[in-house]
């Protein structure tokens, strides 16, 4: 199979498109990688004059075929090996042989490609390697002009991978990945800083090589490079309406779009928060493959349009597409890939580490990179990876407006051993506290059932009381109007209320009488009559004689006996000189003062003391 060289110059010769097309698909056969390629660069080297005016040649250039080969020597260097190819240069890497030797990068504009707009491109971009001087951009060595014409410039050789595979293939960690981008980042403030504007900032020209154990990306190829501030030659031509120049997956809107905005430093934001958004999920915002296949117009409007996901939201769906597939495998091959669903068990718990990593602050430092409206970016490189910084030190970004509990959780994390103390005394506190509201609810919930409990008993009593007083006023007995209110006086003071009320009144309706006390009298035979002193403590006893005996009524000891005066005591009550008086029935009435011998005639005729009944 013929090399892409020859198959390009081949078909530059052929006019016709149909035959053009024709003799590609011989040439390249099932090679659809190489027909690519092929078709691309017949586009740049077409565009160059549709787009840019006709191939008018340099003066001295002359139309030779391609004799650049490891082993060519053009002045001080001598061509080793073919280690790159872009859309109108070619680089070598090259032995410097004098004043020093060394191996260095010779970058030549390719054949085919040295109209006036090409050249002025590549000598654009030799120009702004050369105001540059950063550890972490490619430097520029030397310049010239083949025998043939073309231009060429040496630079550093940068013997590294593109950033992406570098960090895929090292396994980097994310903070890895992140400090190896914001190096990137000051790279790029720095081109800014000189008026340079990368336009096609991708993994492919960020090359990542070792300084002893230590990575170090390099920013490379300037090839489409602007000038903010004058002209980097005077050959340096404004890119025409209707032209967008860049790798698509990486074009920020404004470049993808015919408006007559101009593109600033913040194209370069974009496409710095493209490279992050891969150096993270490891897939671009938008599939290259998926924006050429849908045509200019398309692609241009999915740039200009279309909001991607967030890289925690791209790598969810990639995790919930691998365990359908997964689960689709298993149930297709049952389990001879045992160890292979091992080694996809691990690496989705890896993805899902990253997803709880990315969610949060690193997608919104993404998401405002990759703003439609510029003005909405990070002003500056430094601006984004000030805001990445702040992200690895716990401090709240600026990506989003920052909230009282977000600002708060920033603030734990940066102070972890300080918050941790505290929180093992706030925890401490917590606990005591909690073992004391224990104890207190349980010492509440005894006293709540013991009131409760007191509460059923006193409600059980009082219902007692009620019932009580019910039926001794229905009893029908002697003393049930006493006894019925003594019951309700009890329930009252237990709790008033209108059922007691109405059987009160209900009890005092009643006609009634009461037996205070019962007593044993002492009977000794013969007895016709007794009576009571009026405090009921002593009583006296008539015989048939007319003998009276006077009796405590306590234990019914005879405490005294009165002779017979040939009447019968009809009353008793009062005390003179601590003697009881009693009175005896007749007429004229006599008291006499029991104890004593003497007696006296009343001066009223109804001088009785005491309550007693007499009876013969």
């Amino acid at each position: 199979m013929e090399s892409l060289d020859d198959i390009f110059l081949n078909a530059r010769e052929i006019a016709d498109p149909a035959e053009r097309a024709t003799y590609l698909t011989q040439a390249c056969g099932n090679d659809t990688d190489l027909h690519s390629r092929v078709e691309a660069l017949l586009r740049d080297a077409d565009g160059a004059q549709d787009f840019f005016g006709a191939e008018d040649h340099l003066p001295g250039v002359v139309a030779a075929p391609l004799t650049e080969a490891p082993g060519t020597v053009i002045g001080r260097y001598k061509l080793l090996e073919k280690i790159g190819e872009g859309g109108m240069g070619v680089v070598y890497m090259a032995e410097q042989r004098e004043p020093v030797l060394r191996k260095v990068a010779f970058k030549i504009i390719k054949l085919g490609m040295d109209t006036r707009q090409v050249v002025a491109r590549f000598e654009a971009e030799r120009q702004a390697l050369a105001l540059m001087d950063h550890p972490n951009i490619a430097k520029i060595h030397d310049g010239g002009a083949t025998d043939t014409g073309r231009p060429y410039f040496v630079m550093d050789l940068v013997q590294g991978l593109p950033i992406t595979r570098f960090c895929d293939e090292a396994n980097l960690s994310t903070r890895d990945r992140l400090d190896l981008f914001l190096e990137v980042c000051s790279a790029i403030q720095h081109a800014h800083q000189k008026g340079i504007i990368h336009r096609d900032i991708k993994p492919a020209n960020i090359l990542v090589t070792l300084h002893g154990d230590k990575p170090v990306p390099k920013v490379i190829d300037f090839g489409i490079a602007k000038a903010t501030q004058g002209r980097l030659t005077e050959k340096t031509l404004f890119t025409q309406f209707q032209h967008f120049i860049g790798t698509p997956a990486y074009m920020s809107p404004e470049q993808a779009s015919l408006s007559a905005l101009d593109i600033d430093t913040r194209s370069d934001i974009y496409g710095l928060g493209v490279l992050l958004y891969e150096l993270l999920t490891g897939k671009t915002p938008f599939d290259e493959k998926e924006l050429l296949a849908s045509g200019l117009d398309a692609m241009r409007k999915t740039i200009r349009e279309r909001e991607p996901v967030r890289p925690s939201t791209r790598l969810t769906q990639e995790l919930v597409a691998a365990d359908v597939r997964r689960l689709n495998s298993n149930s297709e091959i049952g389990n001879r890939n045992s160890g292979l669903d091992g080694v996809s068990s691990r690496r989705l718990l890896q993805t899902k580490e990253l997803i709880r990593l990315l969610r949060g602050d690193l997608d919104w430092i993404v998401m405002k990179c990759l703003e439609k409206d510029r003005a909405r970016r990070y002003e500056t490189a430094n601006g984004l990876a000030a805001d990445l910084q702040r992200h690895l030190s716990n401090e709240p970004v600026i990506a989003r407006p920052p909230s009282a509990g977000y600002r708060f959780l920033k603030l734990v994390r940066r102070n972890r051993i300080a918050f941790a103390a505290a929180g093992g005394v706030m925890a401490a506190l917590l606990l005591g506290l909690a073992g004391s509201l224990w104890q207190w609810g349980r010492a509440e919930k005894s006293a709540s059932e013991a009131r409760l409990a007191e509460h059923e008993a006193t409600t059980n009593l009082w219902h007692s009381y009620l019932a009580q007083a019910r039926a001794n006023r229905f009893s029908g007995r002697p003393g049930r109007r006493f006894d019925s209110l003594e019951a309700l006086v009890k329930a009252a003071a237990i709790r008033p209320g209108p059922e007691l009320r109405d059987e009160a009144i209900a009890a005092l309706a009643l006609t009634d009488v009461r037996f205070t006390n019962d007593w044993t009298m002492r009977q000794d035979g013969g007895e016709i009559g007794f009576i009571y002193s009026p405090q009921l403590d002593y009583y006296v006893v008539n015989g048939t004689n007319g003998e009276g005996r006077m009796h405590r009524t306590a234990d019914n000891a005879v405490i005294g006996r009165l002779p017979s005066v040939g009447h019968s005591i009809s009353g008793m009550g009062g005390v003179q000189s601590g003697w009881p008086l009693a009175a005896f029935g007749g007429a004229p009435w006599r008291v006499a003062r029991l104890g004593c011998a003497r007696s006296k005639v009343s001066p009223y005729e109804s001088a009785g003391f005491g309550v007693g009944i007499h009876s013969r």
